[in-house]
């Protein structure tokens, strides 16, 4: 499981990047969800970007919806802002509507940010 896979990373003091971690998955067929890869990365102290978040997505075709990404950055604590969720959303080709847009920025206490961009 993904909390043992984080264990691992954090006492072999092995770094790990999202490409090899999506291979892993594939080879191994093991599905993931967003709220085991927060931890994953909060485990292992991993830092990620949105880059990187959405070439994994893309290349494992995993599903993803706006809650779940709501909780990966509430529960890694990741800070984002609006330039890369736009970067997020063309690489993961992934299609969000305005109303799951507002829900991710609520879930993911990111109303500040968004608040600042229409502010401009």
């Amino acid at each position: 499981c993904l909390t043992e896979l984080s264990l691992l990373f954090v006492e072999s003091k092995v770094t790990v990047c999202l490409t090899e971690l999506t291979l892993f998955f594939k080879e191994s067929e093991a599905t993931v969800c967003l709220t085991e890869l927060s931890l994953l990365f909060v485990g292992s102290k991993v830092t990620v970007c949105l880059t990187e978040l959405a070439l994994f997505f893309e290349e494992s075709e995993a599903a993803i919806c706006l809650t779940e990404l709501a909780h990966f950055f509430v529960e890694s604590e990741a800070t984002i802002c609006l330039t890369e969720l736009a970067l997020f959303f063309v690489e993961s080709k992934v299609v969000a509507g305005l109303v799951e847009l507002a829900v991710f920025f609520v879930e993911s206490k990111g109303v500040r940010d968004l608040d600042a961009k229409l502010t401009m």
